[in-house]
């Protein structure tokens, strides 16, 4: 028996490119590497030692779908991820696949953040204005 799609709406587009993200999804959650790493996030947890993990060595391509498959598997545990990039372009195009997913992704860009100890200089320019 073989399959016919017909295009003649953006909807059956839009379906097509669905029904190739979760094949790679799943295959991406089929994959042993992918499992062992879920199981020891899964095992730190339970501990209540959670520790960083870093994964290297996906490609470009696959990169997005791994993040959307660790990220919307913790979330279906109720955990949450905290994923870090080298910058503010590759955060936000992965929160807006995150989103466009159904996972709630917030973008902290890095220039909101601050890791010097400021605690002296809050109370200095308190009393300064």
């Amino acid at each position: 028996m073989t399959r016919q799609w017909v295009y003649s709406t953006e909807n059956a587009i839009e379906s097509e490119d669905a029904l190739n993200s979760e094949l790679i999804l799943s295959k991406i959650r089929s994959d042993s590497e992918y499992r062992d790493l879920l199981d020891s996030i899964r095992l730190l947890g339970k501990r209540g030692r959670i520790r960083p993990q870093q994964v290297t060595g996906i490609s470009e391509g696959l990169e997005s779908y791994f993040k959307l498959a660790l990220c919307g598997d913790l979330l279906s545990e109720g955990r949450n991820a905290l994923v870090l990039f080298p910058d503010d372009k590759e955060a936000a195009e992965s929160a807006d696949l995150l989103s466009s997913f159904g996972i709630n992704a917030l973008k902290y860009p890095s220039r909101d953040f601050n890791f010097n100890n400021m605690t002296g200089n809050i109370f200095r320019n308190n009393s300064v204005s």
